[in-house]
């Protein structure tokens, strides 16, 4: 099976097991506090933090650990200008983007891994 192949299975087993409700629990904790009509902002950050869990593994495992770097950078510019209007915690984002390079490193070596034997 190949490297990527492995990477896309891994990237679901945990995603489905681990991330999902993880991100809700943080999201009950720390997250913005609004009403039940926010359902399509909650979709939409899950399918946003999909993808870019999705781009770290796959960077991770084209040999770019720069895809890191690249990860903080955009999402410190696309927050600059959230920040002052913002009545959502920096703790709240700052434990989601963490845990996201956490479950994309995880993917990694799992994948890296199970690839080689």
């Amino acid at each position: 099976m190949g490297l990527y192949l492995i990477g896309a299975l891994i990237f679901l087993f945990i995603e489905v097991v681990f991330a999902l409700p993880f991100f809700r629990y943080v999201r009950r904790k720390l997250g913005p506090e609004g009403n039940p009509a926010d359902d399509n902002a909650a979709l939409q950050a899950i399918l946003m933090g999909w993808i870019e869990r999705a781009v770290l593994l796959l960077g991770l495992l084209a040999g770019l650990p720069h895809i890191i770097t690249a990860f903080g950078a955009l999402k410190i510019a696309t927050r600059l200008d959230q920040q002052r209007a913002s009545k959502i915690s920096n703790d709240y984002f700052l434990v989601g983007n963490l845990c996201s390079i956490a479950f994309a490193i995880l993917a990694f070596i799992l994948t890296k891994s199970l690839s080689r034997g």
